[in-house]
């Protein structure tokens, strides 16, 4: 009986053992998080994929997440750098906005 009873005790400490370790999203995001490396303006992808796959945790395992200040660094470096895209359109947006037209102003 008492052989029984430590093996029983054995099975449910190793258990839960096994329950402690990190799930599979916290694992794929901390490998995402990973894989940004240095930061450019073509990490820019990367950085908003692991960034809504970190925001898709459940509060617990954000918190498991343990490079996710890695993440925080790597949104702010992309801040930084990123530089403002003026496009054609977005030129002729502003010239209307301030009255310039074909090389005067209203």
């Amino acid at each position: 009986m008492k052989k029984i009873i430590a093996l029983v005790l054995c099975a449910v400490m190793l258990l839960s053992l096994c329950a402690c370790g990190k799930s599979k999203a916290v694992k794929s995001v901390e490998k995402s998080i990973t894989s940004i490396g240095e930061v450019t303006l073509d990490s820019e992808a990367q950085i908003t994929d692991a960034r809504k796959a970190y925001d898709a945790l459940s509060k617990e395992e954000k918190e498991g997440v343990e490079n996710y200040s890695t993440l925080k660094e790597a949104e702010a470096q992309l801040k930084k750098i990123k530089p403002i895209k003026l496009t054609t359109e977005n030129i002729r947006k502003l010239q209307v906005q301030v009255g310039y037209v074909h090389g005067r102003t209203s």
